[in-house]
């Protein structure tokens, strides 16, 4: 998939979001880098006051399982408090998994890359909104 597809991807994922009651505001940027690379960032906010954060570095030039370089989506409630959070970044102690998911600030399990509409559905479910 070329970076053009994933980023026009990402902008129906958010413009379906946004057209949603329960949320506020769908952000998002896009970086687009030669050859074939994108740094992409973006905000939800939902009607109760959560956000969802995300960024994705992705090479659209490695095979498709490989192409998502570093992702985080970020989802926090009103007051800011973590509600989980996936990543693929280095830990110090390293974890046993590269790909991991943290629930509030204690646990950490293993979990494959989400899609951001993956988080999104995630959030509304959360929510009680879907």
């Amino acid at each position: 998939m070329s970076i053009d597809a994933y980023c026009d991807g990402i902008k129906r994922v958010c413009d379906r979001f946004a057209a949603l009651p329960f949320v506020v505001v769908c952000e998002v940027t896009f970086d687009t880098r030669p050859p074939d690379q994108a740094y992409i960032t973006g905000r939800i906010e939902w009607a109760n006051g959560s956000e969802l954060y995300w960024k994705e570095y992705l090479d659209a030039s490695l095979p498709h399982d490989e192409s998502k370089l570093r992702y985080s989506y970020h989802v926090q409630d009103a007051a800011k408090n973590l509600l989980f959070h996936y990543d693929n970044a280095l830990h110090k102690p390293t974890l046993p998994y590269r790909e991991h998911k943290h629930i509030g600030t204690d646990t950490v399990l293993f979990a494959p890359a989400p899609t951001l509409e993956d988080v999104a559905q995630e959030c509304a479910h959360v929510f009680g909104w879907l």
